[in-house]
């Protein structure tokens, strides 16, 4: 999506444009693709209400076209979240408030685009809702970044909150905001665990016990606060730090491996199929740096073309390491008579034998540069 609100669709093996509407979808909130496979949600902005801002959902069909029967339903707000689809179907987003210091809120849209409930939430900046279940039951976990306090909420269906979790400490919103262990559950409302990134670690967060605890602490490690974590189908917990550490943590809190971008890595890391992890840090002047990072957090050569930073990364030139060998050298007599055969036979009249220091010779070992992965698309 284009930063004018232009919708373009590729062919992705081909890289061919097959369409290109502009539809007016802000470009920060992406787009999401419905359960119909066919149907993509975004946000417009939308006529002011009683004097405010406002924004909505819209939703557009093949070519850029308007779904038909869908209802743009202004919400009063100063910024919608990226949308977010429920197994039912259901559309989620989440809205600041219309007003500084005002609440924000949790909205559920029908499949016409109406509002069927709204929860308010905290005040402060929200992150997008996680949805965990399966069916018609699910529930919503979203992060509230206040100035004074944080909150994590967690809604269910009807719109009813089933735990607000406070703390002093501030949580990351900016790339993402609670990463869910597991995103399908039978009964969602009374079980569930999730993650959420702060200035001192990332808090794990027990749904059935409603029990939140400092999983991963980073103060210890002085790596800075930590941004949006990623988890992946074994348990493990990936985090970049605003020291640029990356951590890969077992779900008993132990790290299985770290690496150090040298940068601000608190922005969001995407986990590919086949283990590879995207890492996306930023250099002092805001450059935008992409490494990619294999087995055991070791770097590979980038994906797709994006940029790599010596010396985080390989390059094209690989590296020689010297190995030293010995080469001794003959011991010289002053005057030989003859040599009429292989076996020498000097006449030697003193012994003012002087011997040369050996020979250094470098021997290059060629260290094999990795190979580049072949990355599959990994839908979020």
């Amino acid at each position: 999506m284009g930063a004018r609100g232009a919708l373009a669709a590729f062919n992705p093996n081909l890289l061919r444009l097959l369409w290109h509407k502009r539809v007016g979808f802000i470009a920060d909130d992406g787009v999401v693709l419905g359960l119909d496979g066919g149907t993509l949600y975004g946000v417009v902005a939308a006529p002011r209400q009683d004097g405010h801002p406002a924004f909505a959902v819209a939703a557009v069909r093949g070519l850029g076209r308007p779904a038909q029967g869908w209802h743009r339903t202004p919400i009063p707000s100063r910024g919608l979240t990226p949308v977010s689809i429920a197994p039912d179907g259901t559309v989620v987003v989440v809205a600041t408030a219309p007003v500084p210091g005002g609440d924000a809120a949790l909205y559920a849209l029908d499949t016409r685009g109406s509002v069927r409930w709204r929860l308010p939430l905290a005040p402060g900046r929200p992150s997008y809702a996680a949805i965990a279940g399966a069916g018609r039951e699910w529930v919503a976990w979203v992060a509230v970044a206040g100035a004074m306090r944080s909150w994590v909420v967690v809604a269910d269906e009807r719109g009813h909150a089933l735990w607000r979790w406070p703390t002093g400490r501030p949580l990351d919103v900016i790339e993402g905001g609670v990463t869910l262990a597991r995103r399908t559950a039978s009964h969602p409302s009374r079980s569930g665990l999730a993650y959420v990134g702060s200035t001192v670690g990332v808090y794990g967060l027990d749904l059935s016990r409603r029990r939140a605890w400092l999983f991963f602490d980073t103060r210890v490690r002085h790596a800075g606060a930590a941004g949006v974590p990623t988890t992946d189908v074994d348990g493990t917990v990936y985090v970049a730090t605003t020291a640029g550490h990356v951590y890969a943590v077992g779900p008993d809190g132990r790290v299985r491996w770290r690496y150090d971008t040298g940068r601000d890595a608190r922005g969001g890391l995407t986990l590919y199929p086949d283990g590879t992890v995207l890492v996306t840090s930023h250099d002092r002047a805001g450059a935008g740096v992409a490494e990619a990072l294999g087995a055991h957090g070791m770097p590979i050569t980038p994906v797709g073309g994006l940029i790599c930073a010596a010396p985080d990364c390989p390059t094209p030139t690989p590296s020689v390491t010297p190995t030293l060998t010995f080469t001794p050298t003959a011991t010289l007599t002053p005057t030989v008579t003859s040599i009429p055969t292989a076996t020498l036979t000097p006449t030697v009249t003193s012994i003012p034998t002087a011997t040369l220091p050996p020979t250094r010779t470098a021997t290059p070992t060629i260290l094999p540069t990795a190979a580049s992965p072949m990355p599959a698309v990994l839908a979020r």
